[in-house]
């Protein structure tokens, strides 16, 4: 109410910025705010628990031809039954706002536990993490990999949606997914996809079937139930490129593949099937021979999405 002025360099370890629409805060010693979506956005201050009288409005102004195709960040959640602090992972995920989360699909890998699935000589949770970081000797959890690109414990909402809106301004969609079909035919679950690119470049197309509401009464989640998980991947390129599958591709060139999963030569339920998604991922090789995921899409069972453009 003095007009003093609360940001300045010895004050920033006591001050956040609270986005008044959302009430979600920058991470501490922001200065700056970046986004690839137009619009405007107020922030207030808040020092020492108090918020500001005064407001700050940042206008964003998108570039004309920033993507041609939707972008959706691969989050994967590296948790397990067994994991007390994982739900506070899950409850900050759920409060990710409707821009984080219309550009992110979460993906929960389990250690260790009745819902991991096999990964070469791992599960996916531990072959995920080692894939980020070759040299980790300990699978710290809950983390989150954004992309299989970097990894971060932090379970603040505001550090994740951050970690996402970076994966976003980094990594622009270089490619469309479209996922025609995603059926059970006989004993086998097939799902069709194909992917479309914008910019020149080698990729390659993998896949997973993700489940919601397993229930395991012994796990710490509040109610017993646990969404989002891999139970089936297409386990050859799920965690990196494979020169055996990957193409080169020209703008504006398609490639389509059918991907199939088996659950123990038994048909799943209809009540099961019901329960199921199957998500799509293209991961990019790069000239140093790292590779990234640059796009992903998921689909309800008996469903389809199109190739979803901005």
């Amino acid at each position: 109410g003095k007009g003093d002025v609360v940001s300045t360099y010895e004050n920033m370890g006591s001050v956040f910025y609270k986005n008044v629409e959302t009430g979600i805060r920058l991470p501490r010693y922001s200065e700056s705010f970046t986004s690839i979506r137009d619009g405007e956005y107020e922030f207030v201050g808040i020092y020492k628990g108090n918020e500001t009288v005064n407001s700050v409005k940042v206008i964003s102004s998108n570039r004309t031809s920033y993507e041609k195709y939707h972008k959706n960040v691969a989050v994967f959640k590296l948790t397990a039954t067994t994991c007390p602090n994982c739900p506070g992972m899950t409850e900050s995920l759920n409060m990710l706002d409707d821009d984080a989360k219309e550009h992110s699909i979460v993906i929960a890998c389990h250690n260790a536990d009745k819902f991991s699935v096999p990964c070469g000589r791992n599960d996916l949770a531990a072959a995920a993490a080692l894939k980020v970081d070759p040299n980790l000797t300990y699978l710290a959890l809950p983390s989150l990999i954004f992309d299989m690109s970097f990894m971060g414990t932090s379970v603040a909402t505001s550090a994740i949606s951050s970690s996402i809106m970076e994966r976003r301004v980094a990594s622009p969609a270089e490619v469309g997914i479209r996922i025609s079909s995603f059926i059970l035919d006989g004993n086998v679950l097939k799902l069709k996809a194909s992917m479309k690119a914008d910019r020149s470049g080698r990729y390659d197309m993998t896949a997973a079937v993700l489940a919601d509401g397993l229930y395991e009464p012994t796990g710490y989640s509040v109610d017993g139930y646990y969404n989002d998980v891999a139970v089936a991947i297409n386990e050859a390129n799920f965690i990196s490129y494979d020169n055996s599958t990957g193409v080169a591709m020209n703008k504006d060139e398609e490639s389509e593949r059918v991907f199939t999963f088996t659950f123990d030569g038994q048909a799943p339920s209809a009540d099961v099937l019901a329960r199921f998604r199957g998500v799509v991922l293209v991961h990019k090789k790069y000239d140093d021979g790292h590779s990234e995921i640059n796009n992903s899409a998921v689909a309800p069972y008996d469903g389809s999405v199109d190739y979803i453009l901005n």
